[in-house]
């Protein structure tokens, strides 16, 4: 879903540090958005300076992949994976998974951004056996009240206003091979994606709870993120994002079964 723009002027290059009204001057959607994506490019370049392309803190870093217990994985079936909430910054973009009411985190077969339906979950089981490398995807969601009907101001009677930029997160799956190492699957992993236009689009996943370096949490690997740029030249640009990998501790017979999953 993308928003009504006149135009998009953001120039990165430009250096502006912000947007001036003038008296007596029409104002235009596209001076708000300037201002909007100048504070935005100021606080994900700051971010991307003291945390790196990829990183949480020690205390709050979320995106870790746990069994119902809140363990590490050890011979965990699918279903008893979950992503555990707390904070984490892909190339400067907070990315932020919320506390649960109950459990250790999101399942990872239903996470918040990437939900099933009765005939199919949100991130479905991988057939093969294997190793996977574990990817954070984030990219931004624009959402009208056509998604969001509370964005609607009732006093109007109906038109709607200003939409929202929403940052989305998915955990997904990249297969990788035995004798690869996490670290060679960044490159690969840092290739843009196909277009979206839903947090709903399917993904595949697992992940590992990164390593502490001094007050920051950063892993081995970087995924990629998309961010979108409205208007009519949408470009999808590639960023960095977390990952791990792990493997399945069993191997599938002739009946299918679910296997068990264990962090590498």
């Amino acid at each position: 879903m993308h928003g009504d723009f006149s135009r998009w002027t953001f120039d990165r290059g430009a250096g502006y540090r912000s947007v001036l009204l003038q008296q007596g001057r029409v104002l235009l959607d596209a001076d708000f958005n300037e201002q909007a994506a100048i504070t935005a490019h100021h606080d994900e370049t700051r971010m991307l300076d003291v945390a790196g392309r990829a990183g949480g803190p020690v205390d709050g870093a979320g995106f870790a992949l746990v069994d119902a217990a809140g363990a590490a994985p050890d011979g965990t079936a699918w279903d008893e994976l979950h992503v555990t909430p707390g904070r984490f910054y892909v190339d400067g973009v907070l990315a932020e998974a919320a506390a649960t009411e109950e459990g250790p985190g999101h399942p990872l077969a239903a996470q918040p951004h990437l939900r099933g339906n009765d005939e199919q979950p949100g991130l479905a089981e991988p057939e093969a056996d294997g190793r996977y490398a574990a990817v954070l995807d984030v990219f931004t969601h624009h959402v009208t009240a056509d998604e969001a009907p509370q964005l609607l101001e009732s006093a109007l009677g109906g038109p709607d206003t200003a939409i929202r930029g929403q940052t989305v997160w998915q955990v997904a799956l990249r297969a990788v091979d035995p004798d690869e190492i996490c670290a060679a699957a960044r490159d690969a992993a840092a290739e843009p994606p196909r277009w979206r236009t839903s947090p709903r689009s399917r993904t595949r996943a697992r992940s590992r709870p990164p390593t502490a370096t001094g007050g920051w949490r950063t892993s081995s690997i970087a995924s990629r993120s998309t961010r979108w740029i409205p208007g009519p030249a949408r470009r999808p640009t590639s960023g960095r994002a977390r990952t791990a990998a792990s493997s399945p501790a069993s191997t599938r017979s002739g009946r299918p079964r679910s296997p068990r999953w264990t962090r590498s």
